[in-house]
């Protein structure tokens, strides 16, 4: 009773459905997925790849043409010693403006800043991005930060130009204005969108391909952009990527598994699910998507929300299209013996092997043994 599970009606006669999880797990069983990534022919990942990535911006609800970002205003704050920051308020879509911080390090040449990949990085489902640069705001903070969520120092560290990004409904981009919310940041959000034609995840990835253009033209043009994040952050990145060829690549973790083996067998959020998606597609085809450019894909042993074994299943199904592409070294799957946490120790090393900074060496010997040694 306690729990919530206090249940006072009689027993069904034995085969009788009555819970609406149980229509919606027949309807997913019974699915017919009409660009199926398994049902694809073989060689044919390019003509896949057009025809998928066309349906998935439909869904997203994409508008055919992206404004890019501008920036609002500037203005300085602190962060970390060794680092360098610029804020800035940018105006990422209609009625849509976001926080995001530049950061390098301070001991980065001015030349080479100029030449290095771009990598954006997005928090998931915590109390904002200020968990990128390391900053203690809200009391679980402290842990998040210990675990280390500071992905925007991190990528400066190993020689990236890192822009933090807040995601919509989180941080200083919470909701404010409604009088009543729901206790999920995002399901009031993503249900007031379906009304008006709109998915969230896709506005999500229409901002961060409109950050992307502003990169370009303003902050380090012609540097190729990468995407990084954890759980749903990094389902953000993977929408983005699959939707968006001109990004570069990933880094994400926590996020991957089979639509009907995880989210549709838990409570919603609203961000992950995309109206009739399943219509069309599986999560294998989301990865597919972004062959051949590099994926890296770090699942937890323990992860309770997406687990290791959930991440084998999609990264095995799609790994052909970077085999027929001839770039099957560019996906790369770390599965840690850990749970839903970040694992820096792990992405930045392998980020490196998939990414060269400066044309340097992608990783020292000893990098490579590590990260092969957590697979």
């Amino acid at each position: 009773m306690l729990q919530g599970d206090f249940d006072p009606y009689p027993a069904p006669p034995e085969g009788v459905k009555l819970s609406p999880s149980e229509h919606i797990a027949k309807v997913a069983d019974l699915a017919v997925l009409k660009l199926d990534w398994v049902s694809a022919k073989s060689g044919s990942t390019k003509v896949w790849q057009d025809l998928a990535r066309a349906r998935l911006r439909e869904l997203l609800c994409l508008q055919d043409e992206i404004v890019p970002a501008s920036a609002l205003s500037e203005s300085e704050m602190p962060i970390a010693e060794g680092y360098v920051r610029r804020r800035l308020y940018v105006r990422v879509g209609r009625g849509s403006d976001a926080p995001v911080d530049i950061v390098r390090r301070s001991s980065m040449a001015r030349s080479k800043t100029s030449r290095a990949p771009v990598v954006i990085c997005m928090q998931g489902t915590n109390s904002g991005a200020h968990l990128n640069l390391g900053e203690v705001r809200m009391p679980a903070d402290v842990y998040k930060v210990a675990s280390g969520s500071s992905l925007a120092l991190q990528a400066a560290d190993n020689g990236y130009i890192a822009v933090s990004f807040e995601r919509a409904c989180f941080g200083e981009r919470r909701e404010t204005r409604l009088k009543s919310r729901s206790t999920s940041p995002t399901i009031d959000a993503a249900f007031h969108s379906l009304m008006l034609g709109e998915a969230l995840l896709g506005q999500t990835v229409a901002e961060l391909e409109a950050l992307r253009q502003w990169i370009d033209a303003d902050i380090s043009p012609g540097s190729p952009v990468y995407l990084a994040g954890y759980s749903a952050a990094g389902t953000a990145a993977i929408a983005a990527a699959a939707a968006i060829p001109e990004f570069a690549g990933i880094a994400v973790g926590g996020c991957v598994g089979m639509m009907r083996d995880t989210i549709l067998r838990r409570g919603a959020s609203g961000y992950n699910d995309i109206p009739n998606i399943l219509e069309w597609f599986e999560f294998d085809a989301l990865l597919a998507l972004i062959a051949p450019r590099p994926c890296l894909v770090i699942a937890g042993k323990k992860d309770h929300i997406w687990p290791a074994t959930a991440a084998e299943k999609v990264v095995s199904s799609a790994r052909r299209a970077w085999q027929e592409l001839d770039r099957e070294d560019c996906l790369n799957l770390l599965t840690p013996p850990g749970g839903h946490t970040y694992y820096p120790e792990l992405m930045w090393p392998a980020m490196q092997l998939l990414v060269p900074v400066f044309g340097e060496d992608r990783t020292s010997d000893r990098q490579l043994d590590s990260v092969e040694g957590q697979e």
